[in-house]
């Protein structure tokens, strides 16, 4: 099966850290339906702007995977949010306990 963005159809779906580019290829290699570069839970606090940089340069560069982004309440979704402007890329909305949260994406 080629790989896709589409979450609605994905059944398998690999989670890879940010601040780890050296797995963003193994994981594509590994033929989920879906990849999700993950800039919130996997990675600390000290390593979310150098994990931000990764996911950039990797999507950059024509690399695939949705990105996982920090919800609202933190100080990095804006961050994470400028990072995806202007791109074409599926973006995730971490668990929210409000599920209107994710209708602030619209930057």
């Amino acid at each position: 099966m080629p790989f896709h963005e589409s979450v609605i159809d994905a059944r398998t779906m690999l989670f890879v850290p940010g601040d780890r580019p050296d797995r963003f290829s193994r994981a594509v290699d590994c033929d989920p339906d879906l990849v999700v570069l993950d800039l919130e839970d996997a990675v600390v606090p000290a390593d979310k702007r150098r994990a931000r940089e990764n996911v950039r340069a990797w999507r950059n560069s024509g690399g695939s995977g949705i990105v996982r982004i920090n919800d609202d309440t933190t100080d990095w979704w804006q961050r994470d949010l400028s990072m995806l402007a202007g791109r074409v890329c599926g973006a995730s909305c971490r668990r929210s306990p409000a599920p209107n949260r994710c209708g602030r994406w619209s930057t």
